[in-house]
């Protein structure tokens, strides 16, 4: 077996970005088709980075938001 030299990625939302992109060119030929075996995945995936991404948003909001408003 062969190295991969490949770098490794930990965080969910790189991993999504890197698995719909794969899709996309090897699946796809760079071109969506809505009847592609594959493509509701993609929509899924493409949902699914985008709640990721809201709420990692969310998250640091609700943190700004206790850290001003903590007053002793």
């Amino acid at each position: 077996m062969k190295p991969n030299n490949r770098e490794i990625l930990l965080d969910p939302i790189d991993m999504t970005e890197e698995l719909m992109s794969h899709i996309f060119d090897a699946e796809f030929g760079g071109e969506l088709d809505a009847n592609h075996r594959f493509f509701e995945l993609y929509l899924n995936l493409q949902l699914f980075k985008e709640k990721m991404l809201n709420d990692e948003r969310d998250t640091y909001v609700s943190v700004e938001n206790d850290e001003t408003n903590t007053a002793i």
